[in-house]
C-alpha cells in the first residue's frame, strides 16, 4: 500500500485496496469475526448511517455553542458522546421506522379470494 501511495496513485485506489484487505482478513479469520460480533461494534454498525447523517450537525452546534467556554479537551469527548446519543435517537425515531415503512410498502400484495373469482 505504501508503494502504491508513493507512486502517486489516487487515494481512492489505496482506500479500496485497504478495504478489500480488511474484508479478506475478516472472511478468513474466525478470531477477527468473533471480535467484530461484540455488542458495542454491532450497535455502532446499527447506528452508523444515523451517525453519518448527524455527526457534523452535532459537531458544529456544540463548537458554536460552547467554544471559548470549555477547553477543547472537554469539547472533543463531549462531541463524540453527543454524536453517539443523537445518532442512536435518530436511528430509533427516524431510521428504523423508515426501514419498517419501506418494507411494508414493498411487500408483495397477497391475492384475496374475492379478487381471483370471476363474475
Amino acid at each position: 500500500l505504501v508503494a502504491i501511495a508513493a507512486l502517486g496513485v489516487s487515494r481512492d485506489i489505496v482506500n479500496g485496496v485497504g478495504a478489500a484487505l480488511i474484508i479478506a482478513l475478516t472472511i478468513g479469520s474466525p478470531g477477527v469475526q468473533a471480535r467484530l460480533c461484540t455488542p458495542v461494534l454491532q450497535w455502532l454498525g446499527r447506528i452508523s448511517y444515523s451517525l453519518y447523517l448527524t455527526h457534523v450537525i452535532v459537531l458544529l452546534a456544540t463548537i458554536h455553542l460552547l467554544h471559548g467556554t470549555l477547553p477543547l479537551t472537554v469539547l472533543l469527548p463531549m462531541v463524540i458522546m453527543l454524536a453517539l446519543v443523537v445518532a442512536n435517537v435518530f436511528n430509533i425515531l427516524v431510521e428504523q421506522p423508515a426501514i419498517a415503512l419501506g418494507r411494508r410498502l414493498t411487500r408483495p400484495r397477497r391475492a384475496t379470494a374475492s379478487s381471483g373469482a370471476g363474475a
